[in-house]
């Protein structure tokens, strides 16, 4: 599927809080501990905050015929430790992937992947990193074609 690819401002802000939950739904099922659903307002101000701060964005996917928002991706930067023995260097970081359910397995994914690596070269990253949850099978494959491996393994127990 073709998309549109645009940088979200505060009037997106109402489709990125429903899309979001559609995800997140997903997430509270299978990381109950770590997930809380049924947050479209609760989470207002997070999404709010996340479009307005300058080292962060959200690009966001939508179908040209309706303009209807079918998927998004948000970038943060990362700052390097200022520690004698970690490179100083810039790092975008992938904070969230989200394309629509009935609008998966269409190449939507991988778009945005495509307009998360221009933005982030952009703003002058050296590389980019992202967090997936073990669970999530269909990230885990985008990732992988994409040339994403594992630098490190981010573990957890709960007490």
């Amino acid at each position: 599927m073709q998309i549109n690819i645009s940088t979200a401002n505060e009037t997106d802000l109402d489709q990125i809080c429903i899309l979001a939950e559609e995800i997140l739904e997903v997430h509270a099922a299978n990381a109950p501990n770590a997930f809380v659903a049924g947050g479209i307002e609760r989470d207002r101000d997070y999404w709010h905050s996340t479009i307005t701060t300058p080292d962060s964005a959200i690009l966001l996917a939508r179908e040209p015929a309706q303009n209807s928002l079918v998927g998004f991706i948000v970038l943060r930067f990362l700052a390097t430790p200022p520690v004698s023995f970690l490179h100083p260097q810039k790092v975008a970081r992938i904070n969230t992937i989200i394309v629509a359910k009935a609008q998966r397995q269409q190449g939507i994914g991988q778009q945005l992947l495509d307009a998360a690596y221009d933005w982030a070269r952009q703003q002058g990253a050296a590389e980019i990193k992202l967090e997936v949850f073990s669970w999530n099978e269909g990230a885990l494959a985008l990732y992988r074609r994409n040339g994403f491996g594992v630098q490190s393994l981010l573990m957890n127990k709960v007490l």
